[in-house]
């Protein structure tokens, strides 16, 4: 997926060179248009964090709102400079992780898992733009874009409580562990396309998809407590508070659409 629509977007840059190649001009009466606008729309994970195989690689993320604004200033017929802001919320799919938790603990247990807060993921980005006026109303947009993003995860809670018979003795599991929320910020790319559609003087709209990549290094707490037994019945003691680092690629697609300002 990462590389076809990186793909789209750099056919979508050339498209303005292969026209002029062929001598045909289709945007010579039509000037491009610059705009600034604001759009909401469906935020999707992507890559291993937006997966829900595996405890120890993914990260339970699923789609959630996503809001941006963006101005861009066209310098010549074909490309232009611009900035954005975005801020993606992403909700934990905590029933798809509580399924693989359940797998690793004993059916007689009783057990907790919580996850408190959300993903959320904001971004403030420069970049290239190119454009692309099929007539008066239509304008197709390409871009690629740098810049910080900000990364925030949610915090997560497990317990669980098992008596049991072993070797003719009661033994008790009684364990938690509490994964504080942790945030991080990395600078990250975008690349997308989009359309901007002008039915009318004064009325414009605009629809936008658009990939981001950052690589997240986070520092993280860890609180175990209580004890739980291994296999031949030792007694496993919680460490209580530990510090521990933890990398991920937060990649997101957002489908967005909102009003436009044309100047």
């Amino acid at each position: 997926m990462k590389r076809s629509f990186v793909t789209a977007v750099m056919l979508l840059f050339l498209f303005p060179f292969m026209g002029k190649a062929q001598d045909v001009n289709v945007f010579e009466d039509e000037s491009i248009n610059n705009y600034i606008t604001v759009n909401m729309g469906l935020s999707i994970p992507a890559g291993n964090y937006g997966t829900y195989k595996r405890l120890e690689t993914s990260g339970f993320a699923s789609p959630g709102p996503g809001i941006m604004a963006e101005g861009v200033f066209f310098f010549s017929n074909y490309f232009g400079i611009g900035a954005r802001g975005s801020y993606n919320r992403h909700f934990i799919a905590q029933k798809k992780w509580q399924e693989l938790m359940y797998q690793r603990i004993p059916q007689e247990a009783t057990y907790t898992v919580e996850a408190k807060g959300n993903y959320e993921i904001a971004a403030f980005q420069v970049g290239i733009f190119t454009g692309m006026k099929l007539n008066s109303w239509l304008q197709l947009n390409g871009k690629a874009m740098y810049g910080p993003h900000f990364v925030w995860i949610p915090e997560l809670i497990f317990s669980y409580y098992h008596e049991y018979e072993f070797n003719n003795q009661t033994l008790i599991d009684d364990w938690k562990v509490h994964n504080n929320a942790g945030f991080s910020w990395q600078f990250g790319y975008l690349a997308g396309m989009g359309v901007t559609f002008t039915p009318s003087r004064g009325l414009s709209f605009t629809l936008n998809l658009d990939y981001a990549n950052s690589h997240q290094a986070f520092q993280l707490i860890s609180n175990t407590q209580g004890v739980w037994h291994d296999e031949i019945g030792n007694p496993q003691v919680g460490a209580g508070e530990e510090r521990y680092s933890y990398e991920d690629n937060y990649r997101y697609l957002l489908l967005s659409g909102g009003i436009a300002i044309l100047f």
